[in-house]
């Protein structure tokens, strides 16, 4: 598959849009409730995007043997997200900003799903899960059944996500924000979008695309009650993520590298958020994104500096 500089300027935008979602997780926004509320949720392509970025660079012939797959990948997150989980742990009783995870014994159970004080470590979890679990579906029943699983999968999720408390039903947000739920139809898109002619399409059709998702998002937190509360995904997220890949896909110019920094900057852009916010002597919209850019493009350099010295297999995989 040829380069893309385009995937690569897409991680990078998402990785500033992820920092965005937790400024506005951790509050920096203030009681601009409508304004954090419309950042963190135009900001909701992220994480979905970088599903669709990996099932788009999966490799047939890998995935052709999805249990040699399955390890392989193992092998390579598993030590990352264990890692970062021990420095999260330790961050989180350092005094360098407010303890926030719980002592209770269940929060530690639910630490592989959920990451604990690393709360944007569910991402390595659910990567691995998704993605084996596609790979043995694709295996075992077809690319057509597993598709069709997996959209099942994530419309069960929107449902008792985004509209469960409508019907009464109230779940931690781990049970349906992770590998087996949220990521496998956004790893299919991205698999079944390799060589696909639906990528010819002019980028009118794509801009269209992900305009119409980015409406269906803010609408669906308002039709569901929760505005100002943020949505994590919604039946508008996918338009929304695919129209945006679709448009960065075409994308030629150099990104000079640093994409390839963008998953130690993810990494590590939690911990230098939440020293910094420790520190911010006013919230609002201002400070907000001045937090927000101050983070992400320190944590990029610091993980650029890390993939250059003996640290590196911290930030690469």
């Amino acid at each position: 598959m040829s380069k893309s500089y385009g995937i690569e300027h897409l991680r990078l935008i998402g990785f500033f849009a992820v920092v965005v979602i937790h400024a506005n997780a951790l509050g920096l926004f203030g009681d601009w409730r409508v304004t954090g509320y419309v950042s963190d949720q135009l900001s909701r392509f992220a994480v979905p995007g970088f599903f669709i970025i990996s099932g788009y660079l999966w490799k047939r012939e890998e995935i052709a043997k999805p249990h040699a797959a399955s390890w392989k990948l193992v092998s390579k997150i598993v030590p990352i997200f264990v890692a970062w989980i021990a420095i999260y742990m330790i961050a989180e009783f350092s005094g360098l900003y407010p303890r926030e995870f719980g002592v209770k014994i269940a929060a530690y159970l639910a630490v592989p799903f959920t990451g604990g004080p690393g709360f944007h470590l569910w991402f390595l979890s659910a990567l691995v899960l998704g993605s084996a679990l596609c790979w043995i579906a694709i295996d075992r029943f077809g690319e057509q059944t597993a598709l069709i699983s997996a959209c099942c999968l994530y419309a069960s999720g929107v449902l008792i996500g985004t509209y469960g408390h409508l019907f009464g039903l109230r779940f931690p947000l781990f049970t349906y924000r992770n590998g087996i739920i949220e990521a496998p139809l956004l790893l299919m898109i991205g698999y079944l979008l390799q060589g696909s002619r639906f990528l010819h399409a002019n980028r009118l059709f794509f801009a269209t695309m992900a305009l119409g998702g980015i409406v269906v998002q803010l609408s669906e937190g308002i039709l569901s009650g929760r505005f100002p509360a943020t949505v994590e995904y919604s039946f508008g997220t996918v338009p929304f993520s695919v129209g945006l890949f679709g448009l960065f896909l075409s994308v030629n110019i150099s990104d000079r590298g640093w994409g390839k920094a963008v998953l130690g900057a993810y990494l590590i852009h939690l911990f230098v958020l939440k020293v910094l916010a420790a520190h911010l002597v006013s919230t609002g919209p201002l400070p907000a994104f001045t937090v927000t850019i101050a983070a992400a493009l320190m944590s990029l350099v610091i993980a650029r500096l890390l993939l250059q010295s003996p640290a590196r297999k911290l930030v690469s995989a």
